[in-house]
C-alpha cells in the first residue's frame, strides 16, 4: 500500500506492530488526527499471526503505508525497515501500542525547523496509564553529546521518550539487526550526534497490551525469553566493550547494571560455564550485590528455573506498581 499523489513529509512516522490488530488503528489514529498534515504512517508488520496487517491495509488514507516482514524479527530490525521505507526529513517511531497526543506534531515542528544542523535527534516525553511520565526522573531541557548521555543514563528510571530524527542518521546509525533493545543505538548515537531532550509531553504509553511478555509467565514465554538471550548477551557483550570505560568513568550504576544483564543474558542462554565466570567477577566486583548472588545461583540451576523466578519477580512489581496507584487514586483507602 504506497502513498501515490502525496508530497513529501517532512515527518515519518514509524510503527513496528507484531499481532496489535486491535491496538493498531488507535496508534495510526492518533498520527492521522494531528493538526500538522505533512506526515505519511509507515507501518512495518513483523510477521505478524492475526490480522494486523489486513487492518492497516484496510485503512484508506493514502498518508498510510504497509511494510511486511517475511519472518519475525524484532522491534529493532523493524524500526530499521521503517526508516528505510521513509520519506520524511524526520522520522517518529511510535510503538503500536501507544499514541501520539493532540497536538504533538505541531508542537515537535517548532522544534525542528528552527534546529541547529548540531542535533540531530529532539527527545520529547511520554505520558504513561500508571500515572508516571518518561523519562523518569523528569530531566530538565538539556543538549546531550556522548558523555552527556551517559551522565544522564546513571539517574534514569525510565528511559523511554519520543525520538523525532533526522532521517539521514540511519545511514551511519543503526538498530540492532537482533532482538536486543536499543541501548546500542543511543551510545553508537551520541558518539557522533547530539541529542535535545525536550520537557513536553508527546505520546502516551499503554501497559495492558496482551502480548507484553511482563504479563505472562507460561512456558511459550520461558522458551522465548530463553531464545532471544544470545542477543541480549551480544548487545551488552558489545556495549561493555565499546562503551564500557565511559560508563563506569560517568555513569557507575549504569554500567553496573549492563555487567549484570550481561550476566543474566548469559545464564539466560544456557551458557553456564561462561555464566560461572561473569558471575565470579560480578562478585568479586560488587560482593554485596544480593541480585547478583541470586542470578548466579538460580543460573547455575538452569535457565528454566531463572527464568520463571524473574518473570514472577516482574508481576509482583507489576502489581505492587497498580496497587500503588490505585491507593493513590482513592486515598489509599482499604
Amino acid at each position: 500500500m504506497e502513498s501515490e499523489g502525496v508530497g513529501i513529509p517532512f515527518f515519518s512516522i514509524v510503527i513496528p506492530a507484531y499481532n496489535r490488530e486491535k491496538e493498531i488503528v488507535r496508534a495510526i489514529d492518533s498520527c492521522l488526527n494531528q493538526s500538522f498534515h505533512e506526515i505519511e504512517v509507515v507501518v512495518v508488520d513483523d510477521a505478524s499471526t492475526d490480522h494486523t496487517a489486513e487492518v492497516v491495509a484496510a485503512m484508506d488514507d493514502p498518508r498510510v503505508r504497509l511494510i511486511r516482514h517475511t519472518i519475525n524479527r524484532n522491534v529493532c530490525p523493524a524500526r530499521n525497515t521503517g526508516s528505510d521505507h521513509s520519506r520524511g526529513e524526520w522520522v517518529v517511531f511510535l510503538d503500536s501500542d501507544d499514541i501520539l497526543t493532540p497536538g504533538a506534531l505541531q508542537m515537535m515542528w517548532k522544534y525542528a525547523r528552527v534546529c541547529p544542523d548540531e542535533i540531530a535527534q529532539l527527545g520529547f516525553q511520554f505520558d504513561r496509564e500508571d500515572g508516571r511520565v518518561s523519562p523518569e526522573p523528569i530531566p530538565q531541557e538539556c543538549l546531550l553529546d556522548y558523555t552527556g548521555f551517559i551522565r544522564l543514563c546513571e539517574d534514569l528510571v525510565l528511559t523511554d521518550w519520543v525520538q523525532c530524527t533526522r532521517r539521514f542518521t540511519f545511514d551511519f546509525v543503526r538498530f540492532p539487526e537482533s532482538r536486543a533493545y536499543e541501548s546500542p543505538y543511543l551510545l553508537d548515537f551520541t558518539q557522533k550526534y547530539k541529542i535535545h531532550l525536550i520537557p513536553e509531553i508527546a505520546g502516551y504509553k499503554f501497559l495492558d497490551s496482551p502480548n507484553r511478555i511482563t504479563l505472562n509467565v507460561g512456558s511459550d514465554v520461558v522458551l522465548k525469553i530463553s531464545r532471544v538471550a544470545p542477543d541480549h548477551l551480544a548487545a551488552t557483550d558489545y556495549i561493555l566493550k565499546r562503551h564500557g570505560k565511559m560508563l563506569k568513568i560517568h555513569s557507575p550504576r549504569r554500567y553496573r547494571l549492563f555487567r549484570k544483564m550481561q550476566l543474566l543474558a548469559c545464564f539466560l542462554a544456557g551458557w553456564r560455564w561462561r555464566g560461572s565466570h561473569l558471575g565470579m567477577s560480578y562478585l568479586l566486583s560488587y560482593p554485596g550485590d544480593v541480585s547478583g548472588w541470586a542470578i548466579t545461583m538460580a543460573g547455575l540451576a538452569g535457565p528454566q528455573t531463572l527464568t520463571k523466578i524473574r518473570l514472577m519477580k516482574q508481576q509482583l512489581a507489576n502489581l505492587a506498581a497498580k496497587y500503588s496507584l490505585r491507593s493513590k487514586t482513592t486515598g489509599g483507602g482499604a
